[in-house]
């Protein structure tokens, strides 16, 4: 039954029908590692997100006018942006909003790109630069060295659930009402719920909104899931949270209620394998942790805003 069990498909998707969604990234040209050269990046950021169908474009490729140009066009409901703020300033320049919930009617709302800027935690102080031209940045958990790599998990993670059919998808006009300001974002995986909630972060406990993407294996139970995201949607731990709400229709409730937004992705044992030259191979070669990781039960990687 749907309620106990997550699926009965699971494999790869590579070559499997994508979602009209249309997304694209746009990374910078800023290098910390002398060793590593921009093309090499860019590179092993088309290899990673090509299973997606996900266009990569390079700022350098583009130019001010291309970035200003492709920004503009509509032609991508999400573009995820990877670099320093600096180096996107000529579409700050160039134009004078992007923001899709700036002053503009329903219609419009519609059809405007969600830009969206992926930096370390560490860029913290530039977050008021990266938000003159996108609609949200995203604070992830990586290191310096090379750090448009290190995000890329959690970029990958992100757009898997918008682009690939899955149990259950994240849609764009989610994205629209929760990806708003600063969001943090980490990942986290493990065989079990229980240890999944033992290790999330303080921050979960008072986000007011939620972006969340499971990439779990065949034998997951929906009630694992349910129980995560009840804990994240409650703001409590797991004792506090199983006698609060015992059935699964109780859980929906609560976590639509706290405006929390699920995808769900099934994923089989030839997937990891097969997946390592999309993730761990790609990466590996700049020293990066930024991996793609199927071996564990539940992987979990989760965007939070209004903290």
């Amino acid at each position: 039954m749907v309620s106990e069990t997550l699926a009965t498909n699971t494999g790869q998707f590579v070559n499997e029908p994508i979602r009209p969604t249309k997304v694209a990234i746009v990374h910078g040209s800023s290098i910390t590692d002398p060793t590593v050269s921009h093309d090499e990046i860019h590179d092993a950021l088309n290899r990673l997100f090509s299973p997606l169908n996900v266009r990569v474009f390079s700022v350098l490729e583009l130019s001010e006018v291309g970035i200003s140009d492709l920004f503009s066009s509509r032609a991508y409901d999400v573009i995820g942006l990877l670099g320093e703020a600096d180096e996107f300033g000529s579409a700050r320049k160039r134009n004078s909003r992007f923001h899709f919930h700036n002053d503009h009617a329903e219609s419009s709302e519609d059809t405007e790109s969600i830009l969206l800027s992926f930096a370390p935690r560490t860029r913290f102080k530039d977050v008021r630069n990266y938000l003159t031209f996108s609609d949200a940045v995203v604070l992830c958990e990586a290191i310096e060295r090379n750090w448009p790599l290190e995000v890329s998990r959690i970029v990958y993670h992100f757009f898997e659930s918008l682009v690939v059919p899955s149990m259950l998808n994240v849609d764009v006009a989610d994205v629209k009402r929760i990806a708003k300001g600063v969001g943090l974002a980490f990942n986290v995986l493990d065989d079990n719920s229980e240890n999944i909630i033992a290790k999330l972060p303080k921050d979960c406990f008072v986000a007011s909104s939620a972006i969340l993407h499971f990439s779990c294996k065949d034998d997951v139970r929906l009630g694992e899931i349910h129980t995560i995201a009840k804990s994240i949607a409650l703001k409590k731990s797991l004792t506090n949270t199983d006698s609060e709400l015992s059935s699964q229709s109780d859980a929906r409730k609560v976590i639509r209620k706290v405006n929390v937004k699920m995808g769900i992705r099934i994923v089989g044992d030839n997937y990891d394998v097969e997946n390592k030259v999309a993730g761990k191979s790609v990466l590996s070669g700049f020293n990066s942790p930024a991996a793609l990781n199927y071996e564990r039960r539940i992987n979990m990687t989760a965007i939070l805003f209004g903290i």
